[in-house]
């Protein structure tokens, strides 16, 4: 082959070779330009996803934490004394006053059950409130505005917590589920005035009854911010004798116990003339939640939240473990939404039992509707005679349990009521509170097991002893107390097993339940006595002797004792 000819190949596979690097870079540069073209288009994407995240309406979950991040976290209260206004925090003279103040301690437990029950719902999946975007824009103002005056409190507390909790219950009464669910007549409104009144269409909510004391509310609130320990410290039971008098070379921590139970006071005296059963003091950065139990109207109960230390700086949204319901809003929002809300309407002392059986028979026997709640929900626990219902009487928020049986044991059920209505007097301590009976018009099935035509209607009485973590010996006390005080009133409960005594947290003691096989001493009435005849008298079911009667009880005793110890 001649140099020519190597030459010319040498020459065609260089062009080859020139064409392939040329198709390769016009290659490489197409797939530059399909991934430059791919980035602009994701980072377009991204851009218009922020923006509608930023524009389009928050669920409730990412409302609440942008209200805590946004909102409540921009609080900044003034520290120059020279700056701020003055009052006197401890004014409570001339004020009618509980006579102890006792921390409460079931609060946390009945703020997440409401919050439970609100977050169970699909509406917490649904965009109805205030944009991001605008939330930050209003952040950007809280935080430019430094508080100095009751006057910048009030207008913090209104535009930071009160009207976004306001938006939140307005959409709930949208609802028509959650309407009936919380018992929600209207709207809530924040007003500034203790003397202020709606119509029946809308819950009044006081929560700035105290705005000639504001500053006094700073105060507590700066020494909650200044030492969590000292502010914590508060949450103890007081005696208001040894509180409200002022000493000598007070302590910090004596100082700012007093200072709380003189706003607690204050407020107690509206709660009292208002004839309300809860309230809250608003402080910026702490919260004081109030009740005046029915039952002890002496005795106010508090709960102190600090929102910002109970949450920090984020409240780790949309972890499982995130802190949502112990922001501002959303203590407050819960607060707002407690159980049997319908106690705070005008109406609460006017529903009798009669009445209340009443109404409860006509929603349980009206024709079924798909698209709502008959207020009858099955607990899935159920014994030899008879299974227990959550039962809801929508009208009015009360929520109770319903124990119902098939007709095979009416007379049973029946039976047991009457035995409740021996111990009447000890309902709601010992045992639960028993409001009656009810025949069902419209039978319902108990998990495809039985028809259930009978309910005896009872309040919640506790948990399981198998739940409850307490020393042997004070749990036999405890129960032995109870049962003596069942005893008391002649009735011989027959089966004292632990699956028939519960713990009740609230009385903080053991109740019992099930009162079936239950037998009760009648007194023998007197009687003619004809002659060469004997006295009648009425036999009772365990012996003609007092004697045998007590040994009755005291066998019923020792029997419980020894349940509990195995």
């Amino acid at each position: 082959m001649s140099q020519k000819e190597l030459h010319e190949i040498r020459k065609r596979l260089e062009e080859a070779e020139r064409r392939r690097e040329e198709a390769e870079r016009r290659q490489e540069e197409a797939e530059r330009r399909r991934e430059e073209e791919q980035r602009r288009r994701v980072e377009a994407e991204q851009t218009l996803h922020v923006e509608r995240l930023q524009t389009q309406n928050t669920t409730l979950p990412e409302f609440l934490d942008a209200c805590h991040e946004h909102l409540f976290l921009g609080l900044t209260i003034q520290k120059d004394k020279k700056s701020s206004t003055k009052g006197d925090p401890a004014n409570a003279d001339r004020k009618l006053r509980p006579s102890r103040i006792q921390e409460w301690k079931h609060f946390p437990d009945e703020q997440m059950a409401i919050w439970a029950n609100l977050m169970d719902a699909d509406f917490v999946a649904e965009r109805h409130f205030t944009p991001l975007l605008a939330l930050k824009e209003y952040g950007k103002e809280v935080r430019d505005r430094m508080l100095s005056s009751e006057l910048d409190l009030g207008y913090f507390q209104r535009h930071s917590v009160e009207s976004r909790v306001t938006s939140v219950i307005k959409q709930l009464h949208a609802n028509p589920q959650l309407q009936r669910r919380f018992h929600l007549n209207g709207d809530v409104t924040f007003e500034n005035h203790a003397n202020t009144l709606t119509d029946d269409s809308r819950i009044v909510t006081d929560m700035n009854s105290l705005s000639l004391d504001q500053e006094g509310l700073r105060r507590s609130a700066r020494l909650a911010r200044q030492s969590r320990d000292t502010s914590r410290s508060t949450s103890r039971d007081m005696e208001l004798d040894r509180i409200v008098r002022y000493q000598k070379d007070e302590s910090p921590e004596h100082i700012c116990r007093r200072v709380v139970a003189a706003v607690i006071t204050q407020l107690f005296h509206y709660m009292y003339e208002g004839g309300n059963e809860y309230g809250c003091v608003a402080m910026g950065e702490a919260f004081i939640f109030l009740r005046v139990p029915d039952n002890d109207p002496s005795t106010v109960l508090f709960y102190l939240s600090v929102p910002q230390e109970d949450v920090g700086n984020t409240t780790k949204w949309p972890r499982d473990d995130n802190r949502l319901h112990l922001t501002a809003v959303g203590q407050l929002l819960a607060f707002t939404l407690c159980p049997n809300v319908a106690e705070h309407g005008v109406d609460r002392h006017r529903l009798n039992t009669k009445l209340l059986i009443k109404l409860l028979d006509q929603q349980l026997s009206s024709d079924p509707d798909p698209h709502s709640e008959l207020g009858c929900e099955s607990l899935h626990i159920h014994g030899t005679r008879g299974a227990l219902f959550k039962i809801t009487l929508w009208s009015h928020g009360y929520t109770f349990v319903g124990k119902g049986v098939p007709i095979d044991f009416i007379q049973c059920a029946k039976r047991e009521e009457t035995m409740y209505s021996h111990l009447r007097a000890i309902q709601g301590q010992f045992v639960p509170v028993v409001f009656g009976g009810l025949n069902l018009r419209r039978p319902f099935s108990y998990d495809g097991i039985a028809e259930m035509v009978h309910l005896t209607l009872m309040s919640y009485a506790g948990r399981n002893l198998t739940r409850h973590e307490m020393d042997q010996t004070m749990l036999i006390a405890q129960a032995e107390t109870s049962l003596r005080a069942v005893h008391n009133l002649g009735v011989l409960h027959s089966d004292p097993i632990p699956g028939n005594m519960v713990w009740n947290e609230e009385n903080q003691r053991v109740m019992f339940i099930d009162f079936e096989r239950a037998q009760y001493q009648r007194r023998t009435p007197l009687g003619p006595i004809a002659a060469n005849q004997k006295r009648k008298r009425v036999t009772t079911v365990w012996d003609k002797s007092p004697n045998k009667r007590s040994d009755s009880f005291q066998r019923e005793l020792s029997r419980m004792r020894s349940e509990l110890r195995y």
